[in-house]
């Protein structure tokens, strides 16, 4: 509304002798000039810079020179276009030299003085006074969203910790994608990514993503970043989502365990498919907790759980029904989907004990669209099970 007003002051006050000008006003001449080189060098320097050096982002590491020079090219093409539109004549190159090198002068300088950071933004990590909420995911695999005090105390250490060793983890990438390591050093690091959004008390949120190269051997540094990455990936909250699975957040204090389901993935990578009854499924789910409390314990660490995850030598996939109340206190039936390798051995062992028993029960599962429609008692899949 301001604007308009505005608009609308300066329509009025014109020189009617300006009508066919494309700045009515003279004073506004420059600012529409630089404002359309600014803007050009930054929408069209980023598509250049995309076009011509995408290949850069794959690891993470922009090519500052790169940058520079896209900006600069768009911005000289924004600024003679709008020298153009003012003088309405294609000869301007002569006289718009002084304007074209002021361009680009200002936006070689505004590149270099984004990559020294001179405004904190890639190094800022807000305190955890500031923090509503937040939300990360590791390799695009455990996506977590909490509020909880401890897990947000160890995400800012790990993201402090990602940003002090920022340096070293460029240095890293760019040998990784030019095959450049050490034999040993290749054998020690492995690439993983951090996506992280901090919801801020204040209303605005602050979203950062990185691409990682950790180092086993600093495990047992407490201030390194494989360190503190690593106590964020171990923590109870990213563990339960990690272990459990979809639906986690629908358990509640006392969920109530249903016939449910299991699929084996056997060394030769056969599948079958089993029944689980309710009891099963309610020992299977203890298991699983004890899982989530030896790796917050230290039971694992990162590279283990990913080896697992990767490589798996036998594997489960389970389908666990349980009844739980929802948000209007009404009881609902959900499902959990746990994936269990050799990074939950206690569900490992429980499923392989159970295994002789589950051959007797191959099943077909229901499709998902049968979830929330399932009888919430213990016999809600006896239907379907085919002995």
């Amino acid at each position: 509304l301001v604007i308009a007003l505005i608009a609308l002051l300066l329509y009025r006050t014109r020189k009617s002798e300006m009508t066919g000008s494309t700045v009515a006003f003279p004073w506004a001449t420059p600012i529409f000039k630089y404002g359309v080189a600014f803007c050009t060098a930054v929408a069209l320097g980023q598509f250049l810079y995309y076009f011509l050096f995408g290949q850069y982002r794959s690891s993470g590491s922009d090519s500052l020179p790169g940058t520079i020079l896209c900006m600069a090219a768009a911005g000289l093409v924004g600024y003679f276009v709008a020298e153009m539109l003012v003088k309405k004549s294609f000869r301007v190159f002569r006289a718009g030299a002084k304007g074209a090198a002021i361009v680009s002068l200002a936006l070689v300088l505004l590149g270099v003085a984004m990559s020294f950071d001179l405004t904190g933004y890639e190094k800022r990590v807000p305190d955890e006074s500031e923090i509503e909420s937040a939300f990360y995911t590791f390799s695009g695999m455990t996506h977590v969203t909490t509020d909880d005090a401890d897990t947000i105390r160890r995400l800012t250490a790990a993201h402090r910790a990602i940003v002090e060793n920022r340096k070293e983890l460029v240095r890293i990438s760019e040998a990784w994608d030019a095959d450049t390591l050490s034999q040993s050093d290749h054998d020690d690091i492995e690439p993983f990514s951090l996506r992280l959004t901090y919801y801020l008390k204040d209303g605005s949120q602050l979203s950062r993503s990185y691409s990682l190269y950790l180092r086993r051997s600093d495990l047992t540094v407490p201030s390194s970043a494989t360190a503190r990455v690593n106590a964020l990936y171990m923590c109870r909250e990213s563990v339960l989502r990690r272990v459990l699975g979809y639906g986690c957040e629908h358990l509640g204090d006392t969920p109530r365990f249903l016939d449910s389901y299991c699929y084996y993935y056997d060394e030769n990578s056969n599948t079958k498919d089993y029944a689980l009854t309710a009891a099963q499924a309610e020992q299977v789910y203890a298991a699983l907790m004890q899982d989530v409390q030896d790796s917050d314990n230290g039971g694992s660490d990162i590279f283990a759980v990913q080896e697992y995850q990767y490589d798996p030598p036998i594997s489960f996939w389970l389908e666990l029904y349980f009844e739980s109340t929802n948000e209007k206190g009404r009881p609902e039936v959900y499902s959990l989907g746990p994936h269990v390798n050799g990074s939950t051995p206690n569900t490992l062992q429980v499923l392989s004990e159970l295994l002789p028993e589950l051959k007797s029960n191959t099943v077909t599962p229901p499709s998902d669209d049968g979830i929330h429609t399932l009888p919430a008692t213990e016999d809600a899949s006896t239907e379907e099970s085919v002995n």
